[in-house]
């Protein structure tokens, strides 16, 4: 173990010395290039020194910050209708997308009325069943008005079924 730890030692030398090696010759390699970048950067911060004192009416950069306020208000008034319109697309794609996904809800209404009409009163109960497990603590409002239809559609299922079981005679298939 102690063959590995010297060799461990070696390594991480090594390392270091390649880390501390890696920055200076990158300086001196390209001292040159960073004096030039200096200069260059030197140089243009005396010429916008020297193009603000000369010119009037307030400093550029002012001037500039004039003339991007400008370009984003002439940007908001030319894209308003625009980005106006993506939202109403985004919104009514929102609307089928939560359509389609209670779809089963929103189409219970309808179904009801059918299912009744065939006489499929199996397929009613288990639709109003599986509707109020899956929506019976709703607190949307929209889900609660369809839940309210579909209440009054199944009351009045009742209120026939009641009305034909006490009609005389019936034959046992009916009753069933």
């Amino acid at each position: 173990h102690f063959e590995e730890l010297r060799l461990g030692l070696i390594h991480l030398r090594q390392v270091n010395q390649q880390l501390s090696v890696g920055p200076k010759a990158l300086v001196k390699n390209n001292l040159e290039t960073f004096v030039e970048c200096h200069d260059t950067l030197t140089a243009m911060h005396q010429m916008l020194l020297r193009n603000e004192s000369m010119s009037e009416g307030g400093s550029l950069t002012e001037k500039l910050e004039f003339i991007l306020k400008d370009t984003v208000k002439c940007a908001e008034e030319l894209f308003h209708d625009v980005l106006s319109r993506k939202d109403r697309a985004d919104s009514m794609r929102s609307a089928l997308n939560i359509m389609h996904r209670f779809r089963f809800l929103f189409s219970l209404p309808r179904n009801i009325e059918k299912n009744i009409k065939n006489g499929e009163y199996e397929i009613v109960i288990n639709d109003y069943e599986r509707a109020k497990s899956l929506f019976a603590d709703t607190e949307l409002n929209v889900f609660k008005k369809v839940l309210t239809e579909v209440e009054t559609l199944v009351q009045g299922f009742r209120e026939q079924l009641v009305k034909k079981l006490q009609e005389l005679p019936s034959t046992l298939d009916e009753q069933i």
